[in-house]
């Protein structure tokens, strides 16, 4: 047991020495666990990076995990500005985390199956974070969903070709749209 010294409120320093002989403390806040409510000690640095929330155990930690709660995050692509949502579904067997892609489990809900790891969920409108289901589409692989992000090319080259697109600068336009042209 860890000889823990009060600071102040609910800050908490256990002394130790150095291998350089130096005495030094290491800072820990007491709070209760987040699952079960007994009384712990999370290491500062940890208690802050987790926003508050500590858990006494592994166990305790995987059963906060395993609640679907219906939140939604962001998820931030880093090769790009889109974007997709994730549900927080921490018992779904394809779980990253506890967070599963939204529109994954829209067309899981809707197929009344778990989708393959090669299954892919194509957005028509190209919007990746509108996940109604008239916006999704199945696709068997990666191979037939890069096909269709293909076949949207060559109707953009078309559309261009007819002269109903336009490109001005660095920016496609619909002809004759009410919008910048």
């Amino acid at each position: 047991m860890k000889n823990y010294i009060h600071v102040r409120d609910n800050l908490y320093k256990v002394p130790y020495t150095r291998s350089n002989g130096r005495a030094a403390n290491t800072y820990f806040i007491r709070h209760t666990c987040t699952t079960c409510q007994v009384e712990i000690y999370q290491h500062r640095t940890n208690y802050l990076k987790s926003e508050g929330r500590g858990y006494c155990s592994p166990e305790c930690r995987n059963k906060a995990r395993a609640t679907l709660d219906g939140s939604v995050k962001r998820k931030r692509s880093k090769n790009s500005s889109e974007d997709h949502t994730l549900t927080k579904a921490a018992d779904h067997p394809n779980a990253r985390k506890g967070w599963v892609a939204t529109h994954r489990l829209v067309m899981e809900r809707h197929i009344n199956r778990l989708l393959s790891d090669e299954e892919r969920v194509h957005h028509i409108d190209m919007v990746s974070n509108n996940n109604k289901l008239e916006n999704l589409y199945l696709c068997a692989n990666t191979a037939a969903h890069n096909k269709a992000h293909a076949s949207l090319n060559s109707c953009v080259a078309e559309l261009i070709e007819l002269g109903v697109l336009k490109f001005k600068n660095g920016e496609y336009h619909v002809k004759n749209s009410s919008s910048r042209n």
